[in-house]
């Protein structure tokens, strides 16, 4: 099983991180984290491969909004993935991953 773990870490209380992920077979709803919160999923690669997850993240804040789609997830067409666990962290500037053999990565800024 892999997990994935999204943080809220923007710099105001107020500000909230809308998560809406989903994949071929499994639409995950959408998710209103608070500032310091985690909202977290567990799956699992397919067998003969193909897991691919989308993700849309939603930065609001009073007067503004911005947002961001981005393949979170794309399982390798040799391998199966099992035991890891990534975070991805929202922040002010954009959205950061990190695993457990890496630190905080910059990957994307807000649209």
């Amino acid at each position: 099983m892999l997990a994935y773990c999204f943080r809220n870490s923007f710099s105001k209380n107020s500000d909230l991180l809308t998560i809406h992920c989903k994949s071929e077979k499994n639409d995950l709803g959408i998710h209103k984290v608070h500032r310091f919160y985690l909202y977290n999923f567990k799956f699992g690669d397919e067998y003969f491969g193909g897991t691919r997850f989308v993700c849309m993240l939603t930065h609001e804040g009073v007067g503004f909004r911005y947002s961001r789609i981005f393949t979170a997830y794309t399982q390798s067409p040799i391998f199966m993935t099992f035991g890891a666990t990534y975070y991805w962290e929202a922040r002010d500037d954009g959205i950061y991953l990190t695993n457990d053999a890496h630190g905080a990565k910059f990957m994307y800024g807000w649209n």
